[in-house]
């Protein structure tokens, strides 16, 4: 199966000058965790994406100001695949990236849809997806261990 029939056309974008909380605004509006980020307003080339957990990590326990500009807190090279790749290779690079999301882009990077991991929750099959989720969701055990000692 290819990405191209399992995709989400149409996700979210803003531009990358929209402010952080502009993006939370979005994220909470349209129920998704994240926001596919382009160079300019109205634009669909891909600069980046911004997810739930980059403004938790980066703004909010960074201690940033709301109005700050999405572009000091995105991902500005996420992983991403193009129309014709199979659903098995997308998935592939989810694992190996850790990654939850993965915008689907044509060769001049303009945006064309994302796979999530909900969108593999309904195409793929049960074994795939649990060693899908298995591998994005693992715990970083420096970082547990770090913030376990910083909480004693």
């Amino acid at each position: 199966m290819k990405v191209e029939n399992v995709m989400t056309v149409n996700p979210v974008t803003a531009p990358q000058t929209a402010s952080v909380k502009k993006i939370a605004e979005l994220m909470r509006d349209c129920r998704i965790g994240a926001v596919l980020i382009t160079d300019t307003e109205g634009s669909k080339h891909l600069a980046g994406i911004v997810t739930d957990r980059d403004l938790c990590m980066k703004v909010l326990a960074g201690g940033m100001d709301l109005e700050t500009p999405v572009s000091k807190v995105m991902t500005t090279r996420p992983v991403t695949c193009d129309t014709g790749e199979s659903l098995a290779a997308c998935e592939t690079l989810m694992q190996l990236h850790e990654v939850r999301r993965i915008p689907i882009i044509d060769g001049q990077r303009n945006i064309l849809g994302i796979i999530t991991a909900s969108d593999l929750a309904h195409h793929d099959t049960p074994q795939n997806l649990q060693r899908t989720v298995r591998a994005v969701t693992r715990p970083r055990r420096k970082a547990v261990t770090a913030a376990v000692k910083k909480a004693s």
